[in-house]
């Protein structure tokens, strides 16, 4: 669907609706090799005190060989204060993974099979996306983790996130998370109008 705004207007509870050009829409939770349930999808248009406009949650949970397999992405317009506060929620406890597995890494012998292997993809003012990935001696396969936030255009708020126990390597579980998240913002540039560099 697409929603084309000539000027602004005012939302039944008098707050400014901001001017979009389209709606997301379930297309935007395609990533490969993701299935995202149509009951994991969810697709709002909310302008409050919090909320900015459109949002985009895409969920899904699932077992697999080897335990649990989830996968989170979701993109949502927020007011500025409350842009800035969810952002360092989740670049807190992203950094905080982060020292955990170095905290456990100093605990072990270099070269341990059991070492996290961290891999930062993004880490700059408005951006914290990372693997965090490791042999599991309990399940006997390759976990990895990914967490991610970015403030995109000063108005979204991109969170993206997985578990996994089904790849066999550290790279394979960044190739999702770039997937994740180009998905994520691929989303945003579209309803903007704008062309996906």
């Amino acid at each position: 669907m697409v929603i084309i705004s000539l000027g602004c207007h005012l939302s039944d509870n008098g707050q400014p609706v901001p001017r979009v050009l389209a709606e997301f829409d379930k297309a935007d939770c395609d990533v490969p090799g993701i299935s995202f349930p149509d009951s994991g999808i969810t697709i709002s248009f909310t302008v409050d005190d919090i909320y900015a406009g459109p949002y985009l949650i895409c969920n899904s949970s699932s077992q697999g060989a080897h335990g649990s397999v989830s996968y989170y992405l979701s993109d949502i317009a927020y007011k500025t204060a409350k842009l800035t506060e969810s952002y360092n929620e989740l670049h807190t406890s992203i950094q905080g993974f982060v020292d955990q597995a170095n905290a456990w890494n100093s605990s072990l012998k270099s070269g341990d099979p059991l070492m996290d292997s961290i891999d930062i993809i993004r880490n700059d003012s408005n951006r914290s996306v990372i693997v965090i990935s490791s042999e599991s001696n309990v399940q006997h396969c390759y976990r990895g983790y990914g967490y991610g936030a970015e403030v995109l255009f000063g108005k979204y708020l991109v969170h993206i996130g997985f578990e996994s126990c089904e790849k066999g390597y550290a790279s394979e579980y960044v190739t999702l998370m770039k997937n994740l998240e180009s998905a994520a913002i691929k989303a945003i540039y579209r309803i903007e109008g704008l062309s996906f560099p």
